[in-house]
This record gives C-alpha cells, sequence and structure tokens, in this order.
C-alpha cells in the first residue's frame, strides 16, 4: 500500500477535527485548500462530499451541485445522492430528479426509512412538475400517474399535506374532471383560508362536464363576496349565456 504523504494526511486529520467541531466555515476554507493541495487525494471525494454538504446547508444549490458533480466514487456518490437531489428540487431542474432518481433505482440504492420518505416526495414531485409543463397529452398522463403512484407511498404528514392539495390536479390532467371537482371541494371544506381559492377551482373544471353545475358554483362564489366574487360572476355571466339564459 503506497504510503500517503504526512502533510496529507496530517491535513485530512485537520479537517476532520473541525467538522467533529461543526466550525463549518473553518471545514470549508480548509478542503478548498486541501483540494488545490492534493487534487488527486484519496480522501478527494470525501471532502467534496462534506463541502456540498457545507453548501447545501448554507443554500448555495449550484455550488453545492458543483461538488456533488465532481464526486466519482459510487459509495460517497450514494451517501450525497439525496441532498443533491434535493438541490435539483430548489433550484426547479425536475428533469434531473426523474433523470437521476432513475438511475439510483437502477442501481439498488439502499435507502433508510427517511431518506426513501425524501426520495418518494421528491420524485413524485418532479413528475407532477413536469406533467405541469408537458404538451403531449400522452407524456403528461403518464407523468402524472407516476407522480400519483410516488405520492401515494408517502407516510409522513408533512408529505401528505402536499399531495392532497396535488391529487384534485392530477386527476384533473387524467381527465377525471367529476373526481378533480369533488375533491377540491372536500378540500374547500377542510382548508377555509384557501376556500374562495378552491371553489373556485372546482368550479371551473365542472364547467368542462356540467355548466348548470357550475353555474350553481359560481353563484355560490359570487355570494360569498370576497375575492373571486367578480371574477365568478363573470364566469357565471359566460355560463348563462352559454346556457341561452338570457334574462
Amino acid at each position: 500500500t503506497q504510503t500517503q504523504p504526512l502533510e496529507e494526511n496530517f491535513l485530512i486529520r485537520r479537517i476532520a477535527e473541525f467538522w467533529k467541531d461543526g466550525d463549518l466555515n473553518i471545514v470549508k476554507s480548509q478542503i478548498l485548500e486541501f483540494l488545490s493541495m492534493y487534487p488527486e487525494s484519496y480522501k478527494k471525494d470525501d471532502c467534496l462530499g462534506i463541502l456540498g454538504e457545507i453548501y447545501f446547508k448554507e443554500g448555495l444549490y449550484e455550488e453545492a451541485l458543483g461538488s456533488y458533480e465532481k464526486i466519482t466514487s459510487p459509495s460517497v456518490s450514494q451517501k450525497i445522492s439525496i441532498n443533491k437531489l434535493q438541490s435539483y428540487y430548489q433550484l426547479d431542474h425536475f428533469a434531473k430528479i426523474i433523470e437521476e432518481g432513475r438511475a439510483l433505482l437502477r442501481q439498488n440504492v439502499h435507502f433508510d426509512n427517511e431518506k426513501k420518505e425524501q426520495f418518494n416526495f421528491l420524485m413524485a414531485e418532479a413528475f407532477f412538475k413536469e406533467a405541469l409543463s408537458e404538451k403531449d397529452k400522452g407524456i403528461r398522463q403518464d407523468y402524472s400517474r407516476q407522480a400519483k403512484n410516488y405520492y401515494n407511498k408517502l407516510v409522513q404528514a408533512e408529505y401528505l399535506s402536499t399531495y392532497e392539495l396535488t391529487l384534485p390536479e392530477i386527476y384533473y390532467i387524467l381527465e377525471d374532471y367529476r373526481l378533480a371537482t369533488q375533491t377540491y371541494r372536500e378540500l374547500a371544506h377542510k382548508y377555509s383560508d384557501m376556500q374562495e381559492e378552491l371553489l373556485f377551482r372546482a368550479a371551473s373544471i365542472q364547467a368542462l362536464y356540467s355548466k348548470e353545475e357550475a353555474s350553481q358554483s359560481f353563484k355560490e362564489i359570487k355570494d360569498k363576496n370576497g375575492e373571486k366574487a367578480q371574477e365568478a360572476t363573470f364566469n357565471l355571466m359566460i355560463l348563462l349565456f352559454q346556457s341561452e339564459e338570457y334574462q
């Protein structure tokens, strides 16, 4: 086994001690100095992983990705994989989450329960966000189904509330308009602070299959005389005109 230079090993131990003490600014400067001195060190990938984590904690997601993407060790890559996906998420790089998430699945990477929950959430959100921007109907619906599958694997309340508000829009994309309307109306009763907005969305979808029911819903919103009242009145007038209820 090749003996590592004494100074290199000394610097590695010093970085480890600063990391243990939680002094992130010193750790960051020490790692940057170390990598400039020993760019091919046997501890290069470990240092890049730590550096990426520091940038991640600082909210510097581009810089975190810059570190993560230089890592070549499979074991270190697996350790930072969730933070890497989180960085893509923070930067709205949803296609990259899908691409790298699929690669992790092909590699049969094992996650503990907490990381598995994060992975499923990130994949669900990525598929849903991509579905919203996809023009091709078939791909849009396929992405929505995959998003629903990943959302269905979630168990923690913090993620389930996001899914709850996303689900009716998935039904809408899948053209199950009645279920989308029903779900939005159920949510309107649950989330009083968003009630008007959710009822308005329900009524807008309702208009796709029943102008009469949608007219009643827009009238309900109008009568509440809230922020959406004027817009609801306008939509109600259009539906009444289309139904030839001129009076």
